[in-house]
């Protein structure tokens, strides 16, 4: 009996302090989605990756290499009982980033290693992420300062932001996007955004016809007081559509769900000219298309 009972005390402890996901151990890959504008719109893709350790200030950290958006490379950073400093060049010491230990209603106070400042943070609530048998914790978070609302809305344990892992400015080109995989040496590969066909998917747009789902077309053009966006086939995703001035200005948009195969849309109330339809996929643009509007 006294065999059985320190058996079961042992696998209860194992269950309750069993590792969490390590924080980016050499070799762990980031492949974030990126957004260009100029010279024409189109997609990409970019990556960070833990490439070695190294010593500052005396404390271990690792070293990881790439950007997404304006982040600068290389980063170093360290994990000490589930929450993750950063170092910032610019003040010569580490900042809090991540706590993966917060609860829902707790606050996090993360830095911004771009306008140096700390940013509150809200957990409005934790969710669980199954990977290969592990439960990761992830935290929906609300950004109590004005102005960072885009971004990021996740940090997922042992992961980071669902958006660039270090802060961006909004105003970067290429903008840096929503994480798409993330990749670990002995773990393998996580997907974390269905909305993309890979890890790697790139799309450009130099002209207004190309891209987009084969055989997709708007009409009648020149439009009149409707037209009508036909994508020849049902999208196997939600898209998202936008109506843009010929300056690239927003006018209008529009969310269509999956196995949507063509939609109208009411453009009576333009004024003559040239406008474009944008139709993305998640954050990744698929295509931009010409209309002319006539009178």
């Amino acid at each position: 009996m006294r065999s059985l009972f320190a058996l079961l005390s042992c696998l209860l402890f194992f269950f309750v302090h069993s590792p969490a996901q390590e924080w980016a151990p050499v070799g762990a890959r980031w492949y974030y989605g990126t957004i260009l504008w100029w010279p024409s719109p189109g997609t990409g893709y970019t990556t960070i990756e833990v490439i070695g350790e190294t010593e500052i200030n005396g404390i271990p950290v690792k070293v990881l290499e790439g950007a997404c958006g304006c982040a600068q490379s290389p980063m170093y950073t360290y994990e000490e009982q589930g929450r993750v400093y950063l170092y910032v060049e610019a003040l010569q010491e580490f900042r809090l980033y991540y706590d993966f230990n917060l609860s829902a209603g707790d606050t996090l106070l993360t830095f911004d290693d771009a306008l140096l400042q700390e940013v509150p943070v809200l957990v409005e609530s934790v969710t669980t992420l199954d990977w290969n048998g592990r439960n990761l914790n992830v935290q929906n978070i609300q950004y109590l300062e004005p102005g960072y609302h885009e971004w990021g809305e996740q940090i997922i344990e042992g992961i980071g932001s669902n958006r660039c892992l270090n802060f961006i400015y909004p105003a970067c080109d290429p903008v840096g996007g929503y994480i798409r995989c993330y990749e670990d040496p002995d773990e393998g590969m996580l997907m974390l955004d269905n909305n993309v066909p890979s890890c790697t998917y790139t799309f450009t747009s130099a002209k207004e016809e190309d891209g987009g789902p084969a055989g997709w077309k708007i009409f009648p053009n020149p439009a009149g007081d409707e037209i009508t966006v036909d994508f020849g086939q049902p999208a196997p995703h939600a898209l998202h559509l936008r109506l843009l001035s010929q300056f690239g200005q927003a006018l209008e948009e529009r969310q269509l769900p999956p196995n949507t195969e063509r939609a109208g849309w009411d453009v009576g109330g333009l004024p003559p000219g040239l406008y474009f339809i944008e139709v993305r996929m998640g954050w990744e643009i698929w295509g931009v298309k010409k209309i002319v509007k006539g009178r």
